[in-house]
């Protein structure tokens, strides 16, 4: 069997990375999966290496497997302070959480945690933090996920394109080529408007759904990494 390889391999591991770590049910199987390759013989070195942590937290693994079963890849419930929100309370967000937001008079078509935030203080009275309701979202079995990256969805002839514009740029020609990301703000009329006052600043827009063009993903990558 001829041997197989993956495009953008070092950035796509990191893709892959991001992926599993989107959601307690993907580093369930993730963690499991690290158990499983312990069990078949492999060495906690060999597998930090494939599934990207340290020896240490792979050890971690199998000793917890061991002690608590299929329990223990599941994401414990962090303590904290008692909820200010009565049982009762909560029994009626969740029935307003499956809902569809119009039913309320919302714009938005899916709950999050700033659209909860603000149904709880113009329902009930109550002031909380994003973060917050985002746990409650949590704690009632919601799936709130992060966006998945679409770098799948990327146009490689658009990638070679901005590769092929930043080539013959010279440090030396007085005009100062900054490379942004897509977001909104990036695109403001604001800062168009301090563009058009000073056209010796040159945006360098990256194609859109292209990460893997942005070598601060890799520096991100390695600070995570060297200093957890």
């Amino acid at each position: 069997m001829r041997k197989l390889s993956v495009d953008d391999r070092e950035d796509m591991v990191i893709a892959l990375q991001n992926e599993i770590s989107r959601s307690p049910e993907s580093r369930y199987d993730h963690r499991l999966h690290g158990v499983l390759m312990v069990a078949i013989g492999m060495s906690c070195y060999d597998v930090s290496r494939i599934l990207g942590h340290s020896p240490s937290r792979v050890e971690y693994f199998p000793k917890q497997f061991n002690d608590r079963g299929f329990v223990s890849p599941v994401d414990r419930q962090r303590a904290g302070r008692p909820s200010r929100i009565s049982q009762d309370i909560m029994d009626r967000i969740d029935k307003d959480l499956r809902k569809d937001p119009h039913y309320f008079g919302y714009r938005q078509n899916t709950w999050d945690g700033i659209l909860l935030m603000q149904h709880l203080f113009d329902h009930y009275g109550i002031d909380m933090g994003v973060g917050q309701c985002q746990n409650i979202f949590h704690t009632m079995g919601f799936r709130l996920r992060r966006p998945r990256p679409m770098i799948a969805r990327g146009d490689q002839d658009l990638k070679d394109n901005f590769k092929k514009l930043l080539d013959p740029i010279s440090p030396v020609s007085g005009d100062v080529h900054m490379i942004p990301d897509n977001a909104k703000y990036h695109h403001a009329n604001l800062l168009k408007e301090f563009l058009d006052a000073n056209p010796h600043i040159i945006l360098e827009f990256p194609p859109p759904y292209s990460p893997e063009l942005n070598t601060m993903e890799r520096v991100r990558k390695i600070l995570r990494s060297r200093h957890r």
